[in-house]
């Protein structure tokens, strides 16, 4: 059922050079951004690279790792067993948990030490949302639209504690398929996620839930915006591109948000880029655009501020080969190439189009789209790039 509600959204889009939008709606969504309040918030972690970096890339940055600590972890539902509670953290993307509001999900985290259990990431993934931002709700997506999160002290081990919960950060009117929250633990063992409400008039809400150790902020969260070869490749229910990046870096499990629209460029995205960054506390934004855009409407240099005036980090990767944009990209990735030296902000993402040149195997001949085995070597290439970084 998953993959049949996908399918639609994800072909929908970047096949149509010209930069106009196919059947997505692409425009950001109007509605409230999720705010973290209640407790503490984390310290910032300032969201610029340090140091100087040489011509065509950033510096060294600080420690960007961030354990997940609830991989594995504990879990606990108010729904009983039948909610699956320990599928939210099993580390398969393909289940979730699945409660009815009022209802909340636990882990029991006093087995990590208390160091981790500091200032911390919250991050949580809808998996039916059809979009980061969809254009309405609707029965079966099943996302938080209303809700706390909790700390409590009480010892772990057993059951979670009927009482004593604390609130450190509440959410109202949430919009998004997705959300990273900055909370304070204060070392408590116990934390939870309360949700009065979702999407679906019936309560149901479905999510994979992650907590971070984050000393220095969401150092290792990335938000993906781009096209539909973003969008298709990054869908969260199908993508590993954490676990590949783990598996080069076991230091490393960085939390990913598709962000990315179909039919989507740099000129489109202009309109939406504010909505989209809008709440989100993360480092890293990828701004992976180029096969709908023409040279003499490029806007990443736009785009590449904006990501920058909001105190993050822009990544930005060559537009990747095909047979039906030989000649612009080449225009467009040589542009690509004078904004890494103007810039050396930009983290250098994969140079796309040396991946994929000549490789009909992968981007069929007379299409824009990596097939599946494609999208795997798209993420590859993300991972190798990721866990290059410092």
């Amino acid at each position: 059922m998953l993959g049949a509600l996908f399918v639609g959204v994800a072909l929908g889009g970047c096949g149509d050079p010209s930069g106009e939008m196919q059947g997505e709606g692409g425009e950001g969504v109007g509605g409230a951004a999720p705010q973290v309040g209640g407790g503490g918030q984390a310290p910032s972690e300032g969201g610029a690279a340090s140091g100087g970096g040489g011509e065509g890339g950033s510096g060294p940055l600080d420690t960007i790792a961030m354990d997940l600590m609830s991989a594995g972890a504990p879990a606990y539902a108010g729904s009983g067993s039948a909610s699956q509670p320990e599928a939210a953290s099993d580390m398969d993307h393909g289940t979730a948990w699945n409660g009815h509001a009022p209802d909340w999900l636990a882990f029991d985290l006093s087995a990590k030490p208390e160091g981790e259990r500091q200032a911390v990431l919250v991050a949580w993934n809808a998996p039916h949302a059809p979009d980061f931002i969809p254009a309405s709700p609707f029965d079966g997506m099943a996302v938080p639209v209303d809700f706390v999160i909790e700390t409590n002290a009480a010892a772990g081990g057993g059951a979670p504690p009927a009482d004593g919960w604390v609130s450190v950060a509440e959410i109202s009117g949430n919009d998004r398929g997705a959300g990273e929250h900055l909370v304070q633990m204060s070392g408590a063992s116990w934390i939870r996620m309360r949700v009065s409400s979702s999407t679906d008039a019936s309560g149901a809400v479905a999510i994979d839930l992650g907590v971070y150790a984050a000393p220095h902020g969401a150092t290792d969260g990335w938000l993906f915006m781009g096209d539909s070869i973003t969008f298709m490749t990054m869908m969260y229910a199908f993508s590993d591109l954490p676990e590949l990046v783990h598996a080069s870096r076991d230091d490393r499990f960085p939390h990913v948000i598709d962000a990315a629209i179909g039919g989507t460029s740099t000129t489109t995205a202009l309109d939406s880029i504010a909505d989209t960054l809008e709440g989100y506390p993360g480092r890293y934004v990828v701004l992976a655009y180029g096969t709908n855009d023409h040279p003499n409407s490029f806007a990443m240099e736009t785009l590449v501020q904006t990501v920058l005036d909001h105190g993050k980090i822009p990544v930005v990767p060559h537009m990747p080969w095909s047979t039906e944009r030989l000649t612009e990209g080449v225009e467009i990735n040589a542009m690509i190439d004078a904004l890494y030296v103007a810039y050396p902000e930009i983290v250098k993402g994969p140079d796309l189009w040396s991946v994929f040149e000549d490789r009909t195997d992968l981007i069929p001949q007379g299409d824009v789209h990596p097939n599946a085995e494609g999208q795997e070597v798209l993420r590859g290439a993300w991972a190798d790039s990721m866990a290059g970084i410092p």
